[in-house]
């Protein structure tokens, strides 16, 4: 599968600066992220959770423009890959492995 990225979603937290790359589509309502943090394997999935972020401050945004938007890691959810072996998830990319622990969203499901 392949993605178009058109940017970094770009936040601040304890005096460091961080960026998600951001997929979406000409078609998409909301940028996707697959990311890793911190917590991966201890608190949440050890692959990665995906979020859905809203596009920026305008509802007339396109994907070249700049804008503000709320990342609100409080969505971050498990895919699917986490429930069954039927399913396959992509990996988030590189960029997208935070060095920090992101202790808001959905946890590890008991049994795993």
């Amino acid at each position: 599968v392949e993605y178009e990225a058109p940017g970094d979603l770009v936040f601040r937290r304890g005096g460091n600066e961080y960026r998600l790359i951001a997929t979406a589509g000409a078609n998409s309502s909301s940028f996707f992220i697959m990311m890793w943090d911190q917590t991966a394997g201890s608190e949440t999935y050890e692959g990665m959770r995906y979020m859905r972020v809203t596009f920026p401050d305008d509802a007339a945004w396109t994907l070249d423009q700049e804008g503000w938007t709320v990342i609100d890691f409080n969505r971050a959810y498990n895919p699917p890959c986490v429930f069954t072996p039927h399913s396959v998830c992509a990996l988030p990319p590189r960029e997208n492995y935070l060095g920090l622990a992101v202790t808001a969203g959905e946890k590890k499901p008991a049994n795993h």
